[in-house]
C-alpha cells in the first residue's frame, strides 16, 4: 500500500484500524470472513435450538401437570428411597473419611518423628535435613 509517513503513522497508532500488507490483508480478510460466517452459521442454529428447546420445555411442563396423583406419591417414594440411600452413602464416606484422617494423623505424627531423627543425625552439620532430602 502506498501511504505517506503521516498517513501511516496515524494508522498504525490507532488501535481500532489495522493495516496489513496485500497478502496479509487477504488473509486477515478471509479469517474475518469465516469468522463472519461461523458466526451466522451458530446463530441460525442456536435459533433453532432454542425453538426446540422451548417446544420441549412445553411439553415436559404439559406431561408433568398430567401427572395424577398416583405419579405424585410414586415420585414421592423415590425420593424418599434416595434420600434414604444418600443417607447411607453419606455415612458410609463419613466412616472412610474417619478411617483416612486418623492415618493422615498416624502419617503426620510418622514423618515429624523421622524428621526429628534426621535431625539427631545431622546435628553439628552445616546442613538441614531438608537439604539432604533434595538430593
Amino acid at each position: 500500500m502506498k501511504f505517506t509517513d503521516g498517513e501511516y503513522e496515524f494508522l498504525t497508532g490507532r488501535p481500532d484500524l489495522h493495516c496489513f500488507c496485500f497478502e496479509c490483508d487477504a488473509k486477515v480478510v478471509k479469517g474475518i470472513e469465516q469468522d463472519r460466517e461461523i458466526e451466522q452459521r451458530c446463530e441460525v442454529f442456536f435459533g433453532k435450538l432454542n425453538v426446540r428447546m422451548e417446544i420441549f420445555e412445553a411439553n415436559v411442563d404439559k406431561k408433568v401437570a398430567a401427572m395424577d396423583s398416583r405419579k405424585e406419591m410414586e415420585l414421592a417414594r423415590t425420593k424418599d428411597e434416595i434420600s434414604k440411600e444418600l443417607q447411607i452413602l453419606s455415612s458410609e464416606i463419613n466412616s472412610v473419611k474417619g478411617i483416612v484422617d486418623t492415618q493422615l494423623g498416624n502419617n503426620n505424627k510418622d514423618i515429624k518423628a523421622l524428621s526429628v531423627q534426621v535431625n539427631e543425625m545431622l546435628e553439628g552439620q552445616d546442613k538441614s535435613w531438608s537439604d539432604a532430602v533434595k538430593k
